[in-house]
């Protein structure tokens, strides 16, 4: 079925926690056949009390062990389905999923109110269980690139002089950026005690991922939204939404077994350790590229620290583990002064 949505408009939301990702559905989902709409021969796959993944099913969206079973087998398919309705549909792409709650309902959203193609048309009229949304204001790609667009604003590189530009000194609490597709806007997460008078500058031990208890009170956390909403508002022309993103960010501990000259950027001899110049992090939200060892070390545009290296250098893998070292740390430590005046940046 087809159906007209108003677009969405610029908000900014108290967080509510996304729904819990059921990864024992992800197992299910390799394992089981595919059942297509029209396939009659295939039989859904009776539910068992030894079946983890229906049993969460069933008690999260409260259903039966039948109907949990049913839905899961029809997942695959759906997707299956969606994908041809996206590709037929590509100028006009919104966003796509499944919902689970109040009915189970896959969706492809896409832009305007006009007439779908006769492909996608087919295709929703002949499964109950599968909709067309039209009328979100924003495609998919427009999304992302403002998602990505949001690591432009403001210097690169470390400066000194942030200017007075309010932007600059509100970015260092973002702690994730996503596109949600639901609500046709683009997410993001802050954790505002990410946010230190002086973006160079590392505590000791654990700068990013701990939660101060200054924040922990919803009031104060809206309170620190807002101002990050006025002041990242002129410069995002899609919906959006500020959510909470407190105790995402990785941990780090300092890393004192690296012992060569590469690990102290070739200014010490082999016999000398690093001591506690360098750090540990690991994380979902890291990305590092082969080459980028002695290069900056950055967080939303701005560089804190120098790269020594890590495991992965995809550039995109998740959940790698690299060291750096905090450039003040560095300045102390050799007893030199990193340039950042003027008009200079790291890049």
């Amino acid at each position: 079925m087809i159906k007209n949505r108003r677009p969405d408009s610029k908000t900014t939301r108290h967080p509510h926690r996304w729904a819990t990702v059921l990864l024992a559905v992800a197992a299910v989902l390799s394992l089981s056949t595919s059942v297509r709409a029209d396939d009659t021969t295939n039989a859904v796959r009776p539910p068992t009390s030894t079946d983890p993944a229906v049993a969460v099913y069933a008690a999260e969206y409260s259903v039966s062990t039948e109907e949990a079973a049913r839905r899961l087998d029809r997942i695959e398919p759906l997707h299956e389905l969606m994908a041809t309705i996206r590709e037929a549909e590509a100028e006009r792409l919104a966003g796509w999923g499944i919902d689970h709650h109040p009915t189970f309902t896959g969706w492809v959203r896409l832009t305007g109110t006009e007439s779908t193609t006769a492909t996608a048309t087919a295709i929703a009229e002949a499964n109950a269980d599968l909709e067309i949304r039209t009328g979100a204001a924003h495609t998919y790609n427009e999304l992302l690139q403002a998602k990505r667009g949001l690591r432009n604003i403001g210097p690169v590189g470390r400066v000194d002089d942030l200017g007075d530009n309010p932007v600059v000194g509100v970015l260092g609490m973002v702690s994730f950026t996503a596109v949600d597709m639901a609500a046709n806007a683009v997410e993001i997460g802050i954790d505002p005690p990410l946010l230190a008078s002086n973006p160079n500058q590392l505590d000791d031990v654990s700068p990013l991922g701990t939660v101060d208890d200054t924040f922990e009170t919803d009031d104060t956390f809206e309170t620190q939204a807002t101002a990050f909403t006025a002041a990242v508002d002129p410069h995002i022309d899609v919906a959006y939404t500020v959510v909470d993103g407190r105790g995402l960010m990785p941990h780090i501990d300092y890393s004192p077994e690296y012992t060569d000259e590469d690990a102290c950027l070739n200014t010490r001899n082999r016999a000398v350790d690093c001591h506690d110049v360098f750090v540990l992090v690991t994380g979902d939200y890291l990305r590092q590229c082969k080459g980028d060892s002695g290069g900056p070390w950055y967080r939303q545009g701005i560089a804190y620290g120098l790269h020594m290296g890590g495991t992965g250098n995809s550039c995109t893998a998740h959940g790698v583990s690299a060291h750096f070292s905090a450039i003040l740390e560095v300045e102390s430590f050799l007893g030199i002064s990193v340039n950042t005046s003027g008009d200079w940046t790291v890049q």
